[in-house]
């Protein structure tokens, strides 16, 4: 289960329908960390359709033709896979970083979206070696991916990244799994750390937090857990629409709260 499907959280800010456009991105850079899962493909798959070159980071060599799959009718000449078998590892992510630099140049926008979930247990049946675990799935390849990208990307008032976050660090979903929400929190933690280094500028720093249960485009839901019981589910194209609207034109700071109302309101275009 995806930290991308928690609750629903009530929709103050009104509907607004977000149609996507094409080639907002044209010819920039964008690098997708955690491409392989349900928000990272679909996020791959609609930068690629804005005009993007995606360089998708991936954990396996297999996982090369699902993304393959979950992109078709995108123009995959753009897209370029790259294999790093542990990102959390500072010299894998660092070498990775200077490879794809080296092979296409300055980073234009970077996506950092590594899905994690636990549901071990109550709180005070846990080890610290549990707590210290469950702390670096949810939040260690986004602090070392960010620590590696970020100088690395373009000096230039365009460039951003977007970091994509579940509303389990907001509140606890059940009692056996609280320590989701201690390690969701601790995300939260990294992006505001993330905003207040680059408050100057540029990259600019923002969050896509996902609210709803997102699936692959055209399937049900796998996941059988009372968690996520009677939620609606939405393409992985709606929110990687959302995610390309964010890299292009989101302003400084933002926190891009993503519910299932506001996919409601995502259209997807012919070829989507």
């Amino acid at each position: 289960m995806d930290q991308f499907a928690p609750y629903l959280e009530p929709h103050t800010s009104g509907l607004r329908v977000v149609v996507p456009t094409r080639d907002r991105l044209s010819g920039r850079l964008c690098v997708v960390g955690g491409a392989s899962g349900i928000v990272g493909s679909g996020i791959c798959r609609q930068l690629l359709m804005e005009g993007a070159k995606v360089v998708a980071l991936l954990r396996k060599p297999d996982q090369q033709e699902g993304l393959l799959k979950e992109c078709q009718g995108a123009p995959v000449e753009n897209l370029h896979p790259f294999v790093v078998e542990d990102v959390s590892h500072e010299d894998q992510c660092a070498a990775f970083v200077r490879e794809v630099v080296q092979q296409h140049g300055d980073i234009d926008h970077a996506v950092s979206c590594f899905g994690a979930w636990w549901q071990g247990g109550v709180l005070t049946e846990q080890s610290y070696e549990e707590f210290s675990r469950v702390l670096a799935n949810f939040a260690g390849s986004h602090f070392v991916f960010a620590k590696n990208v970020l100088p690395a990307m373009r000096k230039a008032p365009s460039s951003s990244m977007l970091f994509v976050t579940g509303g389990v660090g907001k509140r606890v979903l059940s009692a056996d799994s609280g320590l989701a929400t201690v390690g969701g929190a601790a995300l939260y933690g990294i992006v505001r750390a993330a905003q207040a280094q680059y408050a100057a500028g540029p990259p600019r720093i923002n969050e896509l937090r996902i609210y709803a249960l997102v699936t692959r485009h055209g399937e049900m839901p796998r996941s059988q857990s009372s968690i996520v019981e009677g939620l609606r589910a939405h393409s992985n194209r709606k929110v990687g629409n959302v995610a390309a609207e964010a890299l292009a034109t989101a302003v400084d700071d933002e926190l891009l709260e993503v519910t299932s109302e506001r996919l409601d309101g995502v259209m997807l275009m012919v070829g989507d």
